[in-house]
């Protein structure tokens, strides 16, 4: 079953959207008189758990989350983080942009999402590569940066991210034998 949540956060992520877009993406196998109601069920649940109707608006056979409100939405920081480190040179002054950005990341896009579908499932996906990009780029920043622990760190965590990612573990290994820890080095490689 959708939720209000599942909706609200489809609506910050696709922007605007008519219902039949949100019918495919939420209720797929619904007839045009049940998707109608679905949606008005949910849009009002939606509304009154936001507190105020101007929050979803509805123009032009399209609705979309008011911007124009005052709000904060993680995954719209953690995106905006990971653009300006990018963006910034040398890179070690990139780290604290980094760091900010991996900071945001506590968990798997709507992971508690009873009613997920697949452009939940897509998106998710493309979240979970965006942060392992960052862990990557993170300790290559406090690398530069001679914060070798702090890299360290970043690659670990990059690879409990993604056990299978090659680029993390080589890094770390790099790292561990800077450092002169060349049996944790080793280990790692075995």
């Amino acid at each position: 079953d959708v939720c209000s949540s599942d909706l609200l956060f489809y609506l910050l992520t696709h922007g605007p959207a008519t219902r039949e877009q949100i019918g495919l993406a939420f209720w797929p196998d619904a007839a045009p008189e049940q998707l109608r109601r679905n949606l008005g069920v949910t849009l009002h649940h939606l509304r009154k758990a936001l507190g105020n109707p101007e929050w979803v608006l509805f123009a032009d056979d399209q609705y979309a989350f008011n911007r124009a409100l005052p709000y904060w939405y993680d995954v719209e920081s953690f995106t905006s983080l990971c653009q300006q480190a990018q963006a910034t040179t040398p890179l070690a002054q990139s780290a604290s942009l980094w760091q900010q950005a991996v900071d945001l990341y506590t968990g798997d896009f709507m992971a508690d999402s009873v009613g997920s579908s697949d452009w939940c499932f897509a998106y998710r996906e493309r979240l979970a590569q965006q942060l392992e990009r960052a862990l990557l780029a993170l300790g290559q920043a406090y690398r530069a940066a001679g914060a070798d622990e702090a890299a360290i760190d970043s690659y670990r965590r990059a690879i409990a991210q993604d056990p299978y990612l090659e680029a993390a573990y080589r890094e770390l290994m790099h790292c561990l034998a800077a450092k002169g820890e060349r049996g944790q080095a080793l280990r790692v490689y075995n």
